[in-house]
């Protein structure tokens, strides 16, 4: 069985798994799966009924870290974990800060509210984004900034699954209008583009950008 990833291309974390297997030349076939209507069935791929869900010819998986792992240690040819336990470690906490507190604001609000609430014919609550996007989000900018330093990546200054998870959430957050401020968090715009750069993630952005657009003449 191909490499199949089942979920939507805007999801910060079917776009993490995708990312993933780009970066180590892995064909995928991409099922589209909405978070908001799985289809009859899907419970058996993933039983809480979210996104993404992988399969291959051993495994059926769910969670963006569980399958990016699993990914990474099938596949260890272009190495996206640290061997190095310390930094291994390090590398986890940064996936978890970005797919649970990075991911609450850029993706779960700022997101959720501009995009995803008037695709569903709900009001913006611009107040709640204007909160998140001033006080919420900058002391995790604030973090991240700080970690990454001089560095150009996050873990033992080598391209890694961290890396990929941060950005994923901030493409979420970019594509909702809000950028990183290169004057406040000079670093981490300079990372941003470091990794638009990278066609394993600069592929997927285009694709999803033409999806934006078109959410944003239907709303």
């Amino acid at each position: 069985m191909a490499n199949t990833v089942y979920g939507a291309p805007l999801s910060p974390f079917v776009r993490k798994v995708r990312i993933t297997l780009a970066e180590k030349k892995l064909d995928h076939h991409l099922e589209v799966v909405l978070p908001y209507a799985p289809p009859e069935g899907y419970e058996k791929l993933n039983p809480l009924k979210r996104i993404p869900a992988f399969q291959d010819d051993e495994v059926t998986l769910a969670d963006s870290a569980v399958i990016c792992h699993y990914l990474d240690n099938r596949h260890p040819e272009h190495p996206l974990l640290p061997n190095d336990p310390a930094l291994r470690a390090r590398c986890e906490w940064l996936e978890k800060y970005a797919d649970y507190e990075l991911f609450a604001i850029a993706t779960d609000i700022l997101f959720r509210e501009t995009l995803i609430k008037p695709l569903l014919k709900k009001p913006t609550d611009t107040d709640k984004c204007a909160q998140a996007f001033t006080e919420a989000l900058p002391p995790l900018l604030n973090y991240l900034e700080e970690q990454l330093g001089q560095n150009d990546w996050f873990v033992g200054n080598q391209y890694s699954l961290a890396d990929i998870a941060i950005a994923c959430q901030l493409i979420n957050m970019n594509h909702a209008g809000y950028d990183v401020d290169a004057d406040q968090w000079p670093g981490l715009a300079n990372f941003m583009q470091r990794c638009l750069a990278r066609e394993a993630v600069s592929q997927p952005v285009a694709e999803e950008r033409k999806q934006v657009d078109k959410i944003r003449s239907m709303i």
